[in-house]
């Protein structure tokens, strides 16, 4: 497979011992251990990278959700609404794929003239996603509509668009929480 655009490899995750990465036309998925089982999985015509004359290219990120491999493609065509859509990896081996979000951003967040960069999936909550707008790091659930801003960036250490990149790390919880058991009454002796 041919890479159309080598800006799109900084956005690796690993799944199931594989790298797993979207080139603009499928994600592949890359055992370390073993290249001959180097995998491409295709996506849906709608989720390809493609930009038409004056569009603004869309931003994509592959992140992991639940242990399910999630692409998010925000896209922002001039004179339309910025368009947040994320696609779940529904079957790993037939290489299906369904929506699960299609979100007007700018109905949202008023406030912003959006101009999305840094995406990601929260790694636990599906509904979840946080990205770079202006110079502030924000939270939004897609399913509610609410959003937060959790962090900003001063315009003096503000990052270029080519290097303002959500790092989707997951780290096991350790050591493994232990349940708590709900209080017992003991008779007095």
């Amino acid at each position: 497979q041919r890479v159309r655009n080598g800006s799109l490899l900084s956005n690796v995750v690993t799944l199931n011992g594989k790298l797993h990465w979207y080139n603009g036309e499928v994600v592949v998925a890359f055992d370390p251990f073993n290249t001959s089982k180097t995998r491409f999985i295709q996506v849906s015509p709608d989720i390809q990278y493609y930009s038409p004359a004056g569009d603004r290219t869309p931003s994509y990120s592959l992140s992991v959700c639940r242990g399910s491999l999630r692409l998010l493609k925000v896209h922002s065509p001039p004179g339309f609404h910025c368009t947040a859509m994320v696609w779940e990896l529904k079957d790993y081996k037939s290489g299906t794929w369904s929506l699960e979000h299609k979100v007007n951003l700018n109905s949202v967040m008023h406030e912003y003239n959006l101009h999305v960069s840094g995406l990601s999936c929260h790694p636990t909550d599906p509904d979840i996603i946080y990205f770079m707008e202006q110079c502030d790091a924000i939270h939004c659930n897609l399913q509610t509509g609410e959003w937060e801003i959790v962090g900003h960036i001063p315009r003096s250490n503000r990052m270029t668009k080519s290097t303002s990149r959500v790092l989707p790390i997951v780290l096991p919880l350790w050591p493994t929480p232990i349940p708590t058991l709900p209080p017992q009454d003991f008779p007095s002796v």
